[in-house]
């Protein structure tokens, strides 16, 4: 049976991270703060505006408020559970090219070149990206249009790529990914793609997130 290409994104277990340490960083753990919420005025509330309430009236920071109100709102799971993201990997890799199907021949062949660097390769689907990890993202896959996916490299230390791959800014700007590919057609997931993906593999071993 093939591997699955999916592994848990980071921000899961930030956000779990979170939930777990509330009871040390704040003056309740999360029994308690969910006990807060069921009883106050924005009990019925949508998350933004219990995260505003938890932040006014409690005084928590912006990401614990809003990491809180989300988990308590329970609409997803996949953000605070690792199975569950596992679970919905696949499900928002097909909501992401849901109106460009077009391009699902590239994002395939991308995939399966990524995977064939190492057993160490997988996947982290978000909402419209699907960033691609070593040790951290060395690469990452965006349908930007419906006739074009962007194949995003994180380079820096690398030789100077050639034209076909133009920086991002992300160098300037402190970002992993630096240089991207543009992509048409799948046939344009040739040996000098993936080339440059294993560069970005084999530099993923001595950079920092």
């Amino acid at each position: 049976m093939a591997r699955s290409p999916f592994r848990v994104h980071p921000a899961v277990s930030y956000a779990r991270s979170i939930l777990d340490r509330l009871g040390q960083t704040t003056l309740h753990d999360l029994d308690g703060w969910l006990e807060i919420l069921r009883g106050s005025p924005v009990a019925r509330a949508d998350a933004k505006t219990q995260a505003a309430w938890l932040k006014s009236k409690h005084g928590l920071g912006g990401t614990t408020a809003r990491t809180l109100a989300s988990y308590a709102s329970g609409t997803e799971p996949e953000r605070f559970d690792a199975e569950a993201y596992l679970a919905k990997a696949q499900e928002l890799v097909e909501a992401m090219f849901a109106k460009k199907v077009a391009l699902l021949p590239i994002y395939r062949a991308v995939v399966d070149v990524a995977l064939s660097l190492g057993d160490d390769v997988g996947l982290s689907p978000a909402k419209t990206i699907v960033p691609i990890y070593r040790e951290h993202v060395f690469g990452q896959i965006k349908p930007s249009t419906k006739t074009r996916l962007d194949l995003g490299l994180a380079l820096k230390g690398a030789e100077e790529p050639p034209e076909r791959i133009p920086p991002t800014g992300g160098l300037e700007k402190g970002d992993r990914i630096t240089h991207r590919i543009p992509l048409h057609s799948a046939d344009e997931v040739d040996g000098e793609v993936g080339c440059w993906l294993g560069v970005a593999y084999e530099l993923d071993v001595s950079q920092v997130s």
